[in-house]
């Protein structure tokens, strides 16, 4: 083959670099609008687009330098310029075809990858004819390469004019975490001695801690949407992960960010990503990413690609380091006279339980795999997706170590967020709330290692504190039972913000000022068991019965829909053991039972709209991160 001399090299090179330059350019200013990655700035996101782009066309372009050979000299630029379109083009038609829409959305004819690839034939074409220089041809490279960036998302809902603020002072800040599948019971606030959980703690000690607060669905998705709309899945109808939000909801960010706050949100699973509108009313929201339209530069596309194929784990979720380190770099930019809200969300503690050093060897020495060991020999109905991870393991108490170890490493995650706000010097005007979305069942309920379609008290007592020195009692602690649905009109409350009507939760300023307390906590979800087995006998296709529960001070009541299951109920002392007959021998606990079931049936009734909306056709892209999460079955 023909070499090319150095001259026409450096014009073929100058091509490439015409071609990222444009390409980067654009697609920065898409992420810009989109904002998305403005946690670096919008210099920074067009000058990381630009060197994404150079590289691609580099690396790509070069195998057709010798088409510079073709046409007359001097025709190497204009090689070189569509060469690295056609590289970048063939890249985006490779990534589109490869992922799936948005689950409960279509895509649009323009959107087709039959058009992307028709726009391709056509470069391909200009490429082998030698690439005149002419206008016509200029405008096809460019719809060429603007029409991937068709697909791009708009950027977050505008956030709904909830209230405006009439006040002369500014706001107090709002910093939101949560903690993915964590138990209240594996926390030292909550009396587990052996718990390495200072942060925590430490906020117990300072502001309230609500000691029965309970999730009202034990999955992430349906969780958060509850926390930050104040309904339950009775009413919001989600009742499963990876179903678009409801949009007659607004969330807690949009309500904030009307009244004049800034709202960043960053999460590390896959379950909350801005494809199901959890970005809604955050004005930078970082998620762990997916091969949709234009969200990313196009070379972080090309290797969330490679990553999700090498390491399917790696790309539904992040560590939780990696996400406050995020945060931090954004609550670093804030300016101190306009109040904040920021969410944070840690997934570390959900499984496979696989925490950093030195927290995977704090609570546990020896070897696991010791033939000494048989207390594995119990476990049964371990979740396809954790394995791999307890491949030889005897030793259930090394499991258990290792979920500590988790939520110890998270932790220290949150003692880091604390610290940024202490060097701000905004602690006092700082409202704090951390929580969980839901539990972990470690053997609890026959149950070994897993949550989801159960409402027992393992999958559903969550940790729950607020803390905001000089406005909160210090050192309260809250008995009863609280719902997560009541965090959303509490956190209004405190801010002195009006309140949505059509609420579930309620304020809980009451309990710490007055001696009044919510009666029961409520829980609606899927029951696993219940449509496993009706799906394997050919009864249904997709989920359809539903268990619901009301949780009193010292009761925990279960409906279960299908005619196969029969109700539950629990003392809370006793939770293995199902009294439903013991107590109805009694004519007090008659009338309990009468009026739990009562109140249980009509959760069910009231959700009947939740199984269809909960039941909208996954995509198979959706299906396997979920299944890598160990959401289906």
């Amino acid at each position: 083959m023909k070499q090319l001399s150095t001259n026409r090299w450096v014009r073929f090179l100058g091509g490439v670099l015409l071609a990222g330059v444009l390409f980067g350019l654009v697609e920065g200013l898409v992420l810009v609008v989109g904002t998305r990655g403005l946690v670096l700035g919008p210099v920074g996101v067009l000058l990381g687009s630009v060197v994404s782009a150079i590289c691609l066309g580099l690396l790509g372009g070069m195998p057709f330098a010798a088409l510079a050979q073709r046409g007359r000299q001097g025709g190497e630029l204009w090689a070189g310029f569509v060469a690295s379109m056609l590289v970048f083009l063939t890249l985006e038609l490779a990534l589109y075809t490869v992922t799936d829409p948005t689950p409960g959305q279509g895509r649009s004819l323009l959107q087709q990858p039959v058009w992307l690839g028709l726009l391709a034939i056509v470069m391909v074409i200009l490429v082998v004819r030698g690439l005149p220089s002419t206008p016509l041809k200029s405008s096809v490279g460019m719809v060429a390469l603007l029409m991937p960036m068709t697909r791009c998302d708009s950027g977050p809902t505008p956030a709904k004019e909830v209230a405006q603020s009439s006040q002369l002072t500014r706001l107090p800040n709002v910093l939101m975490v949560t903690l993915d599948t964590t138990r209240a019971d594996r926390l030292g606030a909550y009396g587990y001695e052996e718990a390495q959980t200072p942060a925590f703690d430490g906020l117990a000690e300072k502001g309230i801690l609500f000691e029965e607060a309970f999730s009202q669905i034990a999955l992430t998705g349906p969780s958060h949407l509850g926390l930050f709309t104040g309904t339950g899945p009775w009413r919001h109808g989600n009742l499963l992960n990876a179903v678009p939000l409801p949009e007659d909801r607004p969330l807690l960010a949009e309500m904030l960010s009307g009244v004049g706050y800034s709202t960043a949100g960053f999460v590390s699973a896959y379950v909350l990503n801005s494809d199901f509108g959890f970005d809604r009313g955050f004005q930078v929201y970082d998620d762990v990413g997916g091969v949709y339209g234009s969200e990313s530069p196009l070379l972080s596309r090309l290797k969330d690609v490679i990553d999700r194929r090498s390491n399917p784990h790696g790309v539904v979720e992040r560590r939780g380091d990696k996400t406050v380190d995020l945060a931090l770099s954004w609550l670093e930019d804030q300016d101190e006279s306009r109040p904040w809200m920021l969410w944070v969300h840690l997934f570390d503690a959900h499984g496979p339980y696989e925490p950093p050093a030195p927290y995977d060897e704090a609570f546990y020495s020896g070897d696991p795999r010791a033939q000494e060991h048989s207390s594995m020999d119990q476990v049964e109905g371990v979740a396809d997706y954790l394995k791999e991870s307890l491949e030889g393991i005897r030793d259930v108490d090394w499991v258990l170590a290792q979920y500590d170890g988790e939520i110890a490493y998270a932790d220290s995650q949150l003692q880091r967020l604390l610290d940024a706000v202490d060097a701000r010097g905004e602690v006092q005007d700082t409202l704090v709330v951390v929580t969980a979305d839901h539990g972990e069942s470690l053997g609890d309920n026959g149950v070994w290692f897993d949550h989801g379609d159960d409402l027992y008290q393992a999958s559903t007592q969550v940790p729950l504190v607020m803390s905001w020195p000089g406005q909160l009692v210090k050192g309260r602690r809250v008995k009863g039972p609280v719902e997560l649905s009541d965090v959303l009109p509490t956190t209004l409350d405190l801010l002195r913000l009006p309140t949505p009507e059509g609420l579930d939760g309620i304020s809980l300023m009451g309990t710490w000022i007055t001696a009044h307390e919510r009666e029961h906590a409520r829980g609606l979800c899927f029951d696993r068991a219940a449509n496993l087995e009706a799906k394997a006998s050919g009864e249904i296709v997709k989920p359809t019965y539903r268990m619901s529960s009301m949780r009193t001070a010292d009761m925990l009541y279960i409906h279960r829909e299908s005619d196969a299951y029969g109700d539950e109920l629990y003392a809370l002392d006793a939770l293995e053991e199902n009294r439903l007959e013991l107590v109805q021998e009694d004519e007090f606990g008659l009338k309990i039972t009468d009026f739990l079931r009562e109140q249980s049936e009509g959760l069910v009734s009231q959700g009947q709209e939740g199984i269809e909306r909960s039941t909208v056709p996954l995509s198979p892209a959706a299906k396997a991160r979920l299944r890598a999460l160990g959401y289906i079955d």
